[in-house]
């Protein structure tokens, strides 16, 4: 019988023993009273952590072992060359592809620019061996300077009615060819 006695008051004080009520809760009813009550308790025991917190740091401090918060060391940042690389593949896509045509055929002698520089319209970028066609070229100037100065000659004595018709014709239509 004591044994169901005990049972039965400790059942009775159980179910009669009150939680305390939730935040939730509280915030729910809009009781402000309860609001700030509860405000209260919780800065009390964020204070009483907190304290406690500070001792256990102290006393780590105190005997050597590892603090909790970590020592941070500092440097003076001077001013210098960086000079670090990497190596990075990929593909480029320019803006406008240029596809190059030699104003004439022959051997490339020299290149003058190297893979991946930066070029702009106008810009050599290479030396052609033209086999012998600079050659040809200041030929042909020599030939027209000599057609030039035939010319004048033949067109000043024609002036002074010195010399034939046809030489003079033939003469001009040189001029006009070369």
């Amino acid at each position: 019988m004591k044994k169901i006695l005990i049972i039965l008051t400790t059942a009775l004080i159980v179910s009669c023993g009150g939680k305390a009520p939730s935040i939730d809760e509280l915030l729910a009813q809009g009781d402000e009273k309860a609001i700030a009550a509860k405000k209260t308790e919780l800065n009390n025991q964020k204070a009483s952590i907190d304290e406690t917190l500070k001792k256990i740091q102290d006393y780590q401090n105190e005997h050597g072992d590892k603090p909790i918060n970590t020592q941070v060391s500092t440097m003076i940042v001077k001013d210098t060359l960086f000079d670090h690389y990497i190596e990075l593949q990929g593909s480029v896509d320019t803006k406008q592809n240029i596809t190059i045509m030699p104003e004439m055929s022959g051997l490339l002698t020299q290149v003058y620019v190297k893979e991946g520089q930066k070029v702009v319209a106008g810009q050599i970028l290479a030396k052609i061996d033209d086999g012998g066609l600079s050659q040809q070229i200041q030929q042909m100037q020599v030939q027209e300077q000599l057609a030039k100065t035939t010319f004048e000659r033949q067109k000043r004595l024609w002036d002074q009615n010195i010399g034939s018709e046809i030489q003079f014709c033939r003469q001009k239509l040189i001029m006009k060819t070369k």
